[in-house]
């Protein structure tokens, strides 16, 4: 009788474990608020509550960093939650270990003949004396054997950049001058004009922002085109080109020069022609840009912001013209519009790998650790 109470112990304690707890899942992100971090790494919404269970705070949690530079966020929840259903499970099998020798020590001085049993007794007082010794010494017992079985460690997450994958801009060289025959002052129609000193910081700082408040959504394959209209509305220059490998050496021939981009002259670069194989975008000093993509910094937070479902892919854009016409600020590249889409998908001018619509955005060019995915810079030659 008495081994068949403590597997049924045994078995409700399993089911509390296994039911009771749920980690949440830990994606780290390069572009995550802090909101969103915080949101990940809340505390566990326990089913079953346990008393004295108090998880670490979520401000509080640490962080290591490995030999090789990796950064690990510690996560005690799991060894808390441990650590509480061990000293509940101590208390509970106490207390009714304690009651079966009170009922068994009662049961031992009532006579036999009047419904007692002394060797009935002597077994449940056995018994529950084994069971009181087994589950207060069993952390004696487990530490004896080895130490690590008693230590309920951390759980270490290794935290992730996520880099967000841009398309390889590639569209027909027929729109290699779309930009400038189509809108040339596509910009200034969207924010009046530009009343800063020409090519400035100032001017690019004060137009990417308004450009960025706007909440623009264009179609896919749009960096050129956007940074194009960018570096004329701000003064830079009149070259356009809807090619990204192509516009930076249409600036280079009008004079400009490239300048390597590395982590020491990131804080400081000039404005200009931001540059990596199949994507630009606009430098605009102290650190910051201003692009057209498809990531999670340009065309998700879209969506965030406004609590609207604009799909990712041109595709079904142009299936639901409706779904992205609150940041269709430019009807003509909006995503619905299938411009510069991949042409086997049912757009026109694109390359095989334009499907994904792009949002205009203003951020910093450095991830978490400093560094930036731009190669170089292509800008004006800054006099002595």
């Amino acid at each position: 009788m008495l081994s068949k109470f403590y597997f049924f112990l045994f078995l409700v304690l399993s089911v509390f474990t296994v039911n009771a707890f749920a980690i949440p899942a830990v994606v780290m992100a390069e572009n995550d608020t802090q909101n969103e971090l915080e949101d990940l790494l809340k505390k566990p919404d326990l089913k079953i509550h346990i008393p004295g269970l108090d998880f670490t705070d979520p401000d509080d949690l640490s962080t290591v960093q490995d030999e090789r530079g990796n950064q690990y966020i510690l996560i005690p929840y799991l060894g808390e939650y441990l650590a509480a259903v061990y000293r509940y499970a101590v208390v509970a099998v106490s207390v009714l270990s304690v009651v079966i020798l009170i009922f068994a020590g009662i049961q031992w001085m009532i006579p036999a003949g009047e419904g007692g049993s002394k060797d009935s007794a002597k077994k449940r007082i056995a018994g529950a004396m084994t069971g009181l010794v087994i589950t207060i010494g069993s952390y004696t017992l487990l530490y004896t054997i080895n130490p690590n079985l008693v230590e309920f460690k951390n759980l270490k997450v290794l935290y992730v950049n996520r880099k967000d994958l841009d398309e390889f801009e590639s569209v027909s060289f027929e729109f290699e001058n779309y930009a400038l025959s189509a809108h040339g002052k596509i910009i200034e129609q969207l924010i009046g004009p530009n009343t800063l000193p020409p090519c400035s910081k100032e001017a690019a700082q004060a137009a990417a922002t308004a450009l960025h408040n706007k909440q623009i959504c264009v179609g896919p394959c749009h960096c050129a085109y956007s940074a194009s209209n960018f570096l004329n509305y701000i003064g830079c220059t009149d070259v356009y080109s809807g090619l990204a490998n192509k516009l930076p050496e249409k600036l280079k021939e009008k004079g400009w020069v490239e300048t390597p981009i590395d982590p020491s002259n990131l804080g400081n670069l000039p404005v200009g022609l931001l540059w990596k194989d199949g994507h630009v975008g606009v430098s605009i000093g102290n650190g910051m840009d201003f692009e057209s993509g498809s990531g999670t910094r340009d065309f998700d937070r879209l969506n965030k912001e406004t609590k609207n479902n604009c799909p990712s892919s041109f595709v079904e854009a142009m299936k639901d013209p409706q779904a992205c016409a609150f940041c269709s600020k430019i009807p003509e590249e909006s995503p619905a519009s299938g411009h510069f889409g991949a042409p086997a998908l049912g757009g026109t001018g694109g390359g095989g790998s334009c499907k994904s619509n792009q949002g205009w955005s203003k951020g910093k060019m450095s991830d978490r650790k400093g560094k930036s995915s731009w190669v170089n810079v292509v800008h004006p030659p800054i006099s002595q």
